[in-house]
């Protein structure tokens, strides 16, 4: 379980990602978005991050990187966290991914965020120690990086309708 004061809680935008050493304690909230958390146990560092969208489309790329992006994000955590040992000696966990809204489009956001992340993953040999993605929930996590410790929340959606043209 993770205990903290709100006042020592930091707060993961989307689009953002924090990789240190200190022990902070992280929370964000997700719907579609994907969470990536990787923690090292016997090195006390880890990391989180927030995207949005699985990739970048190609004609769109830009130089700079761009956080909302999960390719983007999970290249800046990889990069992280070959700095201090092997991937494959994080512990990673996934989260989000939700189908947020009702449509008759598939796959949905959620599905295709949740999907591209599991590729990824699996694209590199890494394994996830935790999975809760997909559903119609929302989620809020709370990640303690002095521990590696993870506190999930669900809370059920009113769906909106969207009519697809």
């Amino acid at each position: 379980m993770v205990t903290a004061r709100n006042s020592d809680i930091t707060l993961l935008s989307p689009g953002e990602i924090i990789f240190t050493e200190k022990p902070l304690i992280v929370r964000t909230i997700l719907g579609s978005c994907i969470a990536v958390t990787v923690w090292h146990p016997h090195l006390k560092v880890g990391g989180i991050c927030h995207f949005l969208i699985a990739n970048h489309q190609q004609e769109h790329k830009a130089k700079v990187q761009n956080y909302r992006y999960g390719d983007c994000a999970l290249t800046f955590l990889m990069k992280e966290m070959s700095q201090y040992a092997p991937l494959n000696e994080f512990e990673l966990r996934l989260f989000g991914g939700a189908n947020m809204y009702s449509s008759r489009s598939k796959p949905t956001v959620g599905e295709k965020n949740a999907h591209f992340t599991k590729q990824w993953a699996k694209s590199y040999q890494l394994k996830f120690k935790q999975i809760e993605i997909l559903g119609n929930v929302s989620r809020s996590i709370i990640f303690d990086l002095a521990t590696g410790n993870v506190e999930l929340q669900q809370y059920q959606q009113n769906k909106v309708e969207h009519n697809d043209h």
